[in-house]
């Protein structure tokens, strides 16, 4: 991976944790029964393996809570990068 590359993934990387934790501190911020806030899951994109970008985008096949969490992510993200297969998160449920 290029080091410009590297650089704005790890950009876009601390913007969505800042996201997630500001949603965490409002009246809507989301839970799971199983998983607790979305922001457990945020984890840096640079440090996924292709095999786990696959885990993830079959989990979120599979999981509606997480597919719609990860939408309302994208709705509020104002043009963030963000991977269409919800790399930023990796499940625990």
């Amino acid at each position: 991976m290029s080091p410009m590359l590297r650089d704005l993934l790890r950009d876009q990387d601390e913007l969505l944790q800042k996201m997630v934790a500001r949603a965490a501190r409002s009246r809507g911020a989301v839970f799971h029964p199983r998983a607790g806030l979305l922001d457990s899951y945020a984890i840096g994109a640079a440090s996924l393996a292709p095999r786990d970008a696959h885990q993830i985008a079959a989990h979120l096949a599979k999981c509606r809570w997480c597919a719609s969490a990860v939408q309302k992510i994208q709705k509020c993200a104002c043009g963030a990068f963000i991977w269409k297969e919800a790399r930023f998160f990796l499940p625990r449920h």
